[in-house]
C-alpha cells in the first residue's frame, strides 16, 4: 500500500497544470517505488525497479519517455535529490540514475 507523507506539488505537464501527491512504497523485491497520484488517477510512476537492489528510499528514476518532461519539471527536481552514491542502471537504450526524496 503506498504511504503518503502528505507532500504535494504543482506542476505543469503536457500542456496541463497539475497537483500531484507523492505516494511512496515498495516493489516485490524491496526497492521503493516513488508515484506521483493526482486527486483522482496516477500521474506517473517516477521510479523504475531494477534487479539491482537498493537500500530503502533510493531509487532508480525512470526519467525517459513518457516520463522525460514530468521528471525534468522543476517542481520534481525540487523534491528528489541525485544521491551520488551508487552506479547509474543501464539497460537497453537507457539509463536509470538514483535519486532519493528530500
Amino acid at each position: 500500500m503506498f504511504k503518503s507523507d502528505g507532500k504535494k506539488i504543482k506542476l505543469n505537464a503536457f500542456g496541463t497544470d497539475y497537483t500531484a501527491e507523492i505516494l511512496v512504497d515498495q516493489y516485490h523485491n524491496g526497492n521503493t517505488a516513488v508515484v506521483l497520484y493526482t486527486e483522482h488517477e496516477p500521474l506517473c510512476s517516477l521510479s523504475v525497479n531494477t534487479e539491482k537492489i537498493l537500500p530503502t528510499g533510493h531509487f532508480y528514476l525512470k526519467e525517459w519517455s513518457e516520463n522525460l518532461e514530468i521528471a525534468h519539471n522543476q517542481s520534481v527536481q525540487e523534491i528528489i535529490k541525485e544521491c551520488g552514491q551508487h552506479e547509474d542502471y543501464a539497460s537497453g537504450y537507457v539509463v536509470a540514475r538514483c535519486f532519493t526524496i528530500s
